[in-house]
This record gives C-alpha cells, sequence and structure tokens, in this order.
C-alpha cells in the first residue's frame, strides 16, 4: 500500500520540486497591467524605485500615525492627497498599457502637485481664511489642483470619473447659458472661477470632502492591514 504523502511526480522529472514557469508568470502580470484599469502598468527601477517605495511607507506610516497623534483635519487632508498624487504619478504612466520609465511629463506634473498642495499648507494660518475671498495665487494653484486630480483619475481608472466631474464644472459655469438654449429647470445664475476656488480647494468641502476623509482615514487603514 502507497504512503497517502506520496506524490505522484511526472516520469523524468527526478527529484526536482514543481515550479511555476517565470515566463508564464510575467505574461500573466502583463496582461493583468494591460486590462486592468487599476493595475498599476509601471515596473519602476533605481531612484524612482526607491523614492516610491519611501514615499508609500512614508504615507502608510503617516495615516497610521493620525490614528493615535493629532494632526489637524484640513492638514492632514491635504498632505495625503498630495502624496497619493505624487504615488500616482510615479506609478502610472500618462497612456495605459505603456510601462515607459518616468519622464519629464510625469516630473512636471509632480512639480505641480507639489506647488498647488503645497500652497495651503505654506500659508495655512491665512489661507483658511480666504475661502470667501480668494486671491490670484489662490485662484491659480487651485485651478492647478483641480486639473492635476482630474489627471490623476484618469491614468488610475479611467475616463469616466474625471469626464463626469469635468462636466459637473463646466456646469458650474454655464448655469446662466442653459436658459436660452430651452434648459429652464437645469439653469442657474452661474458661479465665477473665485467663487469655484474657494469652495473646492479652500474649503472642507470639495476636493478636501467626505470621499478624501474616508479615504485617508479608514479606507487606507484597511489596505494596509489588508496588505
Amino acid at each position: 500500500m502507497s504512503d497517502r504523502n506520496d506524490v505522484r511526480k511526472p516520469e523524468g522529472s527526478g527529484d526536482v520540486p514543481l515550479r511555476p514557469d517565470p515566463a508564464s508568470t510575467y505574461d500573466v502580470v502583463e496582461l493583468i497591467e494591460k486590462y486592468d484599469a487599476e493595475a498599476p502598468a509601471r515596473r519602476l527601477s533605481g531612484v524612482t524605485r526607491y523614492l516610491a517605495g519611501g514615499l508609500a511607507v512614508g504615507l502608510s506610516l503617516y495615516a497610521l500615525y493620525w490614528v493615535v497623534g493629532i494632526v489637524d483635519t484640513q492638514i492632514y487632508r491635504v498632505t495625503f492627497l498630495l502624496a497619493a498624487l505624487v504615488l500616482t504619478f510615479l506609478q502610472y504612466p500618462a497612456r495605459r498599457g505603456r510601462a515607459a520609465a518616468v519622464n519629464a511629463l510625469d516630473w512636471a506634473l509632480i512639480a505641480v502637485t507639489l506647488a498647488a498642495l503645497g500652497w495651503p499648507l505654506v500659508d495655512f494660518s491665512q489661507f483658511i481664511y480666504r475661502a470667501a475671498n480668494p486671491t490670484p495665487l489662490d485662484v491659480i494653484c487651485g485651478a492647478a489642483a483641480l486639473v492635476i486630480i482630474l489627471e490623476a483619475t484618469r491614468r488610475t481608472v479611467g475616463l469616466m470619473l474625471p469626464v463626469s466631474a469635468a462636466v459637473f464644472i463646466v456646469y458650474a459655469f454655464a448655469g446662466p447659458l442653459l436658459d436660452r438654449v430651452g434648459l429652464d429647470l437645469l439653469a442657474h445664475r452661474g458661479y465665477d472661477l473665485e467663487r469655484l476656488i474657494g469652495s473646492l480647494y479652500m474649503t472642507l468641502e470639495g476636493v478636501f470632502g467626505v470621499p478624501l476623509d474616508v479615504a485617508a482615514t479608514y479606507i487606507i487603514l484597511f489596505t494596509i492591514y489588508g496588505a
């Protein structure tokens, strides 16, 4: 009677354990990266690999510190989003399916991210009181932040979500025009850029509202523990 623990091996295999073919594993990873909308398509190397890894570890530790430490709500959300956007431009290429190295466009977007989301931190004591009357610099940085977020969203989850958001932003400007084309129910008085930036960028409502709060305080914890 043969032992139950005796595992039959193919003829000629000898004592060599069966292992997956590395080439096949690589092909599977390539297919996932090509067709999964949320799969990273870049294999970083060199300095960018260590930069992304260090930033990811730092962001995770920062989120864990938030659980036991005291961080101002708006500062936490701004810094969390800043780090997440930089990681996005390092990890995700501009065109899906092209696993090219980090290029000049990516570094330019990272620089804009640092400027647009660094400004609220640099001038935080005054920044939070200007939502109703933003300065020209607030408007520029706020507009840049919105564009950056839409681009990062496009890279990670595709066109549907950023296009939907862009439509609503256009709707905020185009409200008065809808009355002229017979869409009375959808028409409104319209909002200027300063009003939009003040609400979306300088308060805890728009960009830094509930969805980011949930992502930065609860979802990331489940992600860390799951990983």
